[in-house]
């Protein structure tokens, strides 16, 4: 009897609470059909009308204050989605709720890529406008920062204390941002898109950077995250294309919400690992630690767990063609080494007991991956998307692994070593030259080409020959055949960094 009491009181508490959300919302508590006025779709809820889409094609738009008597009050949340003639809105003292969702402030303006001025009756109780700009009535929260206003730089002024999800999201005109002292947390999204955005001013206030605040800002080349900041989400600084190093302060206890040691429950649900704030940054070489953070550790670059027990990040553009990765480390993140086109060749220690899926993920010029232990106890699906990968081991028997799912790659036994230190030093091309820019040759004469690779040490001396038409010239380690006449060029090229010469051959 108690239990079936408790149960419809909690009932009854929820059925109440929804009710409580739809009136406090503005957003109808019954359904009503859908009628028509002007450009205008709406719904009417006793002596309120809430506005539900908009299908004119107008630069400039008032929303009505009032429609057949009754005042309009809410604005749905599609209701000018993808309007790409609209510059300029103006919403009336009427205007009491703009509905949101889930992932952002106001997506009733999304694919409103030339929107530049959303100008708010003074009147209004719940919201304002300056520059064009969607605040709160006191100014203290930026809601919407319009996608397509032309101004390069924006300085977000000391009265605000908070930014809307997505405030600045998609506004690929935004050059620089300095922001207010006033502001302690970037909310998710908040300059999603931005790609245009160089420089970025956090002020020493800032606590905590959102899931995706920077993701897809591919110009940014720096950021300074200032001490005092404790938390940074999923995704954070994903597809930062420019960046190139990035300084985690002392005071940060969690990256990407950090759940049971680098494992997070992310987007959609699914496992996300402390790597994914920096997925997508293709020129990322380094991720420094301030020594005295208690959570993490730095070394030669690489993102591990205080202890070092855990590699949880080796940046994408991180130089080196061989990994080794030192004794005593235990796990693998989840795309530890994700995208990195450097390596060819990674070496686990005997320690290494767990390696997570995804851990050598789009890795595309990998050639071997070896254990110098047994299998580890736990080995997820790490080699993915390239068929020729090596896997070698040093345990006498193969166990279990060829029935384990390996994506029938090759295994070998090697015998058993002891790996220590990090990342194999490596000396990167930076760049090649022909001892001839210009060769005639007759026809059926041959020249050998020779070329010269700096620096003189370069880790990997490979390259490949080609020639622009091989009617006229083959060419083959070098070595180049007059076959016909006409002109065409020899092109070679450093397989490290893709470095290219070429040299015209004109054949008589």
């Amino acid at each position: 009897m108690k239990t079936k009491l408790n149960s419809k009181i909690l009932i009854s508490a929820l059925l109440s609470f929804s009710m409580i959300v739809m009136l406090l919302s503005g957003v109808r508590a019954t359904e009503n059909e859908t009628l028509t006025s002007s450009n205008w779709e709406y719904g009417v809820n006793g002596e309120n009308v809430y506005i539900m889409k908009y299908t004119g094609t107008e630069e400039d738009v008032v929303v009505p204050a009032v429609i057949d008597g009754k005042k309009v009050v809410s604005i749905g949340e599609d209701t000018f989605t993808d309007c790409k003639t609209l510059k300029n809105i103006t919403l009336s003292e009427n205007i009491k709720n703009i509905e949101s969702n889930s992932r952002e402030a106001f997506p009733c303006f999304n694919g409103c890529d030339n929107l530049e001025n959303i100008i708010v009756d003074d009147n209004n109780s719940e919201f304002s406008s300056e520059d064009g700009v969607l605040y709160s009535k006191n100014k203290e929260v930026i809601f919407l920062y319009p996608r397509g206003k032309n101004v390069a730089e924006f300085v977000i002024p000391e009265h605000v204390k908070y930014l809307g999800r997505k405030a600045f999201g998609q506004c690929e005109n935004l050059k620089k941002v300095s922001i207010a002292n006033s502001i302690k947390d970037l909310s998710d999204g908040v300059f999603e898109g931005c790609s245009s955005l160089e420089s970025i001013n956090i002020p020493e206030s800032l606590e905590s950077i959102g899931v995706g605040a920077f993701s897809g800002c591919k110009s940014l080349k720096e950021i300074v995250i200032p001490n005092g900041t404790k938390s940074i989400g999923i995704y954070a600084f994903s597809n930062c294309k420019s960046l190139k190093e990035i300084a985690i302060p002392s005071t940060v206890e969690s990256l990407a919400e950090i759940n049971d040691g680098n494992m997070v429950e992310g987007i959609n649900g699914k496992n996300a690992s402390v790597s994914s704030c920096f997925a997508g940054c293709t020129s990322l070489e380094k991720i420094t630690l301030d020594s005295k953070n208690k959570k993490y550790a730095s070394e030669n670059g690489m993102l591990f767990n205080k202890d070092k027990t855990h590699l949880l990040c080796y940046p994408a553009a991180m130089q080196g063609i061989e990994v080794i990765v030192k004794t005593g480390v235990k796990t693998i993140a989840k795309n530890t080494f994700c995208e990195n086109k450097n390596i060819q060749r990674i070496k686990f220690p005997i320690t290494v007991t767990k390696v997570e899926d995804g851990a050598v993920n789009n890795c595309s010029n990998l050639e071997k991956v070896t254990f110098c232990g047994n299998k580890p106890n736990d080995l997820g699906k790490f080699v993915l998307g390239k068929d020729d990968v090596v896997i070698w081991y040093s345990n006498k028997y193969k166990n279990s692994w060829s029935n384990y799912n390996l994506y029938k790659k090759q295994e070998y036994i090697e015998p058993r070593r002891t790996c220590i230190g990090m990342p194999t030093p490596v000396r990167s091309v930076k760049k090649i030259k022909l001892n001839k820019k210009k060769l005639v040759l007759k026809k059926g004469k041959k020249y050998k080409l020779k070329y010269t690779i700096t620096p003189s040490k370069a880790t990997n001396k490979k390259v490949t020959w080609k020639t622009t038409n091989k009617k006229i010239a083959k060419v083959s380690k070098g070595k180049v055949k007059a076959l016909k006449k006409g002109k065409c060029y020899i092109v070679v090229r450093t397989k490290d960094g893709g470095k290219k010469a070429k040299c015209k051959v004109i054949v008589k």
